[in-house]
Formats: C-alpha cells, structure tokens, sequence
C-alpha cells in the first residue's frame, strides 16, 4: 500500500488545492488519476473555484469550473494570451468575448479578481458597465502594454478591501471606493489626475484605508499648467498606516500639508527635480518623526530614512537633468533641522556615495551611541576611485574615514576574485580608525560556501597582520554578530 493512500481525504483535498495553484489543467488532471482521487477531487468545490484563464483550452473548461465550484466564491485571474504571443495557447476574441460573457452572470459569487489586458475593449462587459458584485474582496486591474486608451471602469462592491487599478478611468469614484476599503493603489501614465475631487472621494468615503498609492507620471505633471489648490480643512485618514505618491512636487506638498494631523508611520514621496530647504513638504514630510538611526542611500536618487520607533521616510527624486542627488545637501538638512549627527548610527550606501556625502560628513560628523556603522556596498564606482587615488592620504576617501568617530564599524558587501579593492579599503580604514570590519555577501570565484568564505577573510586578516594591523574582521548578514 502506498503512503499516499493513506493519507485522509480531508488532507489529500487540500494538498490538491494547493498544488492546482490556479491551473485549470492540473486540477483536471487531478481527477484523473483514480477513482478515489477523482471522488476527492469531485467534493471539494474550493479546487474548481480557484483558475486562471490563459488559453482557449482554458476558457473550453470554464464551464466545468463554475458548475463544479458552485456556490462557493470565486478566485479569478484573466490573463488571457493574445494571437501574437503564442499560437499554440492563444484564444479569439470571440472566446474571450465569450468567457467574460459567462463571468458576468457570476458577479455574485467573484470575490477576488485579477485582471491583465491589452487594448481590447471586452472586459468592459464586466467591469465598465455597472455591474454588482455582492461578495467582491479584491480587484487588480493591470494593463500588459505600455500603450492605447484609458480603461474604463464603473460598478459596484460594496465589501471590496483591496482595489488596484492600472491606467484606468472613472467619472464615478464615489461608486467604486467602498467604505471597507483598506488598501487602494491607482497609477496612470502618460496624463496627470490627481485632483482635489479624487482625494476627497478616497479619504471621505474609506475610513478604513490603511495603504494608500497613487503615482502619474512625473514629467507630465511638472509641466502641467492645473496644480491642485490647497485643501480648506484637514484631511481625515485615521487608519492610513502607509502612503505612497508620484506626482508634481506641489501636489505631494499639497497632500501631505492636508494630512498634517494623521501621524504615518511609512510615507513614500516621489517627484521630479525639486531641493531639500526650499520646499516646505520636507517640513510635513518630518512631522512627528522621531530622532533618524538610520540613512540608506537606495540608488542615484533616492534615500530612506528611518527613526529609532521604525518610521520610515523613503523620498525618490527624478532627477533626469543630473544623474545624482546631492546627498550632502540632504545631510546636511537632517543636521540642521533634526540634529541627525548625534542619533544617526547607520549609514548605508555604495561605495561611489560615499564621495557625494562626504563634504557634509566632514563638515557634521556623526557622533552617535551606539557607535556609528557605515554599511558600504562595494562597485565599479568603487574600483574606479582606487584608479584616481581617491585612498590616498588627501582623498575624498581618506577624508571621509578620518571624520568618522572612534570604533566605528564598516560594512564591506561585495567582494571580488583579485580584492584589490578590498585590501585598499582595509588599509585606509585600519591607518584612521580603530573599527570592526564586518563582511557581508562575500564572494569568490572559487566558490561561495562558508568555507571559502572563511578562508578568504582569514587571508585578508593575515595580509593585514603582516603590516603591522590587527585587522578585526566578521562574516555576517546584519552586521552584528559576534566577531571572530
């Protein structure tokens, strides 16, 4: 006897729901197998009402599905694949046409919802015209092409909690955005809309949104003549834990002036161009906001901050007339207005950051408990600083080192083959400061397990003994384990 026939139904039901993962074929296949399976497969109605239709042999089988699942709710994801991606599983529009004809005589019973379409007006027959869905929890709405108009939307759903729509339309945000509503994410391309009206129909009719995005395109909305006027009172958004907008920079100023009495715990702000002292979001941006431990350098232009509680600040600026924010600046700002330099512990960046932070650094450095942490991720802009004598006695990175505090602790993540790179940090380093040097994501092209790992930095550590340094070294992902 095999084991798996021991197994009970109830257990053999459930691993089959979890293997079909929404594959209308397997599931099929499933009840296949043997009488007994067949049997299972037959009585547990939440394995047919989970699928994914793709292909025509997908919506061949949607009528065994819905008679199967019935009358328990509905998972759907319509991902169909169109004529010109594959001509072994493609379906006619007359197909689709007719799968979306069957799915609305169903809106009762839909309650999640995933949606992927291109230019083809079908899906309007369920999502544009109106229709009640009584149960609906979750609706994503995304468009795979990076082009064609607007997608309409209009119904109702009353009991929907989560809503995602992609280059959508509506003259009627009042229907769509129900009082249940806990997460909303809607982002549009190519033509600004966030107004006044929106934000009023989102914050008025969900008072219980906890996540909240909305991003237009940046450069559109910069050059764009209608900005949004401010608001006449306060914003009421007493459950939204998280914020994130793209739009021009007044806009965001404008929403987050509006939300001056909410305390946030997690916002995220991206515009196009702009600067740290000039612009009074930075001052609504930081309301509340405890002192920083923390500062990572994401990217060119993008930075995260977060205080000692876990709050989090994470601004993106597109900045496409230069390549590189001025983090100095940045720090600069976080000095003067939040006294960065005596509670920023962590620093974390690349290795070519290191030279747009150092001028503020140098100027106000950290003096922090515990003692400051500079995480630094090694890269090309790295190697390239060694060939300009960047680790020479009067380099940038000479100077940064220099005016970091007393044991001080650098994380190096990155590691080459030749670790030239390497040993020119470690002598730096060891020649200023009396750190710790933890590693992190070490890598080796004779391979990458611990013992290799281990063997490396003991070389590294030897080479470093041989001058006269006790090089202190860790192997760890978080950069406080214990040293050995």
């Amino acid at each position: 006897m095999s084991p798996i026939s021991i197994i009970p139904d109830t257990l053999l039901s459930d691993i089959m729901l979890e293997s079909a993962s929404f594959d209308m074929a397997f599931a099929l296949g499933l009840a296949a197998v043997s009488a007994r399976w067949r049997a299972v497969a037959l009585g547990s109605r939440r394995l047919w009402a989970r699928f994914r239709l793709e292909s025509s042999w997908d919506i061949r089988a949607l009528p065994i599905f819905l008679a199967r699942s019935e009358p328990v709710p509905l998972h759907i994801k319509l991902h169909f694949a169109r004529n010109d991606y594959s001509l072994t599983t493609a379906s006619t529009a007359e197909e689709r046409a007719q799968a979306v004809g069957l799915l609305a005589h169903c809106t009762g019973r839909i309650r999640c919802l995933n949606v992927r379409r291109g230019a083809e007006p079908l899906f309007d027959a369920l999502l544009a015209t109106g229709l009640h869905f009584d149960i609906l929890d979750e609706l994503v709405h995304d468009y795979n092409i990076s082009f064609g108009d607007f997608a309409p939307v209009s119904l109702s759903a009353p009991q929907l909690t989560r809503l995602r729509l992609d280059r959508v339309m509506s003259d009627r945000w009042d229907q769509i955005l129900g009082h249940h509503l806990t997460a909303l994410s809607i982002s549009r391309q190519y033509e600004p809309f966030i107004d006044t009206q929106l934000l009023r129909a989102i914050f008025l009719g969900c008072p219980k949104l906890q996540e909240l995005l909305l991003h237009e395109d940046t450069i559109l909305s910069e050059h764009s003549d209608v900005q949004m006027p401010a608001f006449t009172s306060r914003i009421p958004a007493p459950a939204l834990r998280r914020l994130d907008i793209q739009s021009h920079i007044d806009n965001v100023a404008t929403i987050l002036a509006g939300l001056s009495e909410v305390f946030i715990p997690s916002i995220f702000i991206s515009f196009y161009d702009g600067d740290f002292d000039g612009h009074p979001l930075m001052y609504d941006l930081m309301r509340g906001i405890s002192p920083l431990v923390s500062i990572t350098v994401e990217d060119d232009q993008s930075a995260l901050l977060v205080d000692a509680v876990g709050i989090e600040r994470r601004i993106l600026l597109e900045n496409y007339d230069s390549p590189y924010w001025d983090y100095s600046a940045l720090w600069a700002y976080l000095v003067r207005h939040h006294n960065a330099q005596s509670s920023v512990h962590t620093i974390r960046c690349a290795a070519g950051h290191i030279l747009e932070l150092t001028p503020a650094i140098c100027e106000w450095p950290p003096s922090s408990e515990p003692p400051f942490k500079f995480q630094i991720r090694l890269d090309d802009t790295f190697r390239q600083a060694i060939h300009d004598g960047d680790f020479d006695g009067d380099g940038y990175y000479a100077h940064v080192f220099l005016s970091c505090p007393p044991q001080s602790r650098f994380c190096l993540e990155g590691l080459w083959s030749d670790h030239s790179a390497v040993r020119h940090m470690l002598r730096l380093i060891k020649s200023t400061q009396d750190v710790v040097v933890c590693f992190n994501e070490v890598q080796e092209a004779g391979g990458t397990d611990e013992g290799s790992k281990f063997q490396l930095l003991r070389v590294l550590q030897m080479e470093m003994f041989d001058q006269g340094q006790h090089c202190q070294w860790t192997l760890c992902t978080d950069c406080v384990s214990s040293t050995h």
